[in-house]
């Protein structure tokens, strides 16, 4: 005798979707390709000591640092980030830029952060 073998249906669950007239969207902020981590918008620094600057990046790619949009000054590479030590002295305002650069040519720069330097 051969056994019948019995036909098994499967069922699919459908969901349903909620239309969204007239609400706000979520969305994610993109990631930016250079952006300073810190120090943080308007945050205080001593003018005495060792400041280290982080900034976040691609990896591998050539990130500098300006200073009130001045002199551009190559940062390094390590722990996944990109640092600059910082040595402030004048007490001032400073607004900090990053760059990143491909080739001689600049890529992508970021955001404007303004501190205060104070003794």
């Amino acid at each position: 005798m051969a056994a019948k073998k019995k036909a098994v249906k499967k069922t699919v669950k459908k969901t349903t979707t909620r239309k969204t007239a007239g609400r706000a969207k979520k969305t994610v902020a993109k990631a930016a390709d250079v952006h300073i981590d810190f120090p943080r918008e308007g945050d205080v620094l001593p003018n005495s000591g060792h400041y280290a600057v982080r900034i976040g990046a691609k990896p591998d790619t050539a990130v500098e640092l300006s200073f009130d949009n001045k002199n551009w000054f190559q940062c390094r590479e390590a722990a996944g980030y990109y640092w600059f030590d910082w040595y402030p002295t004048k007490v001032s305002g400073v607004t900090l830029t990053a760059r990143i650069k491909n080739g001689n040519r600049v890529s992508k720069r970021s955001a404007p952060r303004k501190v205060c330097i104070e003794g």
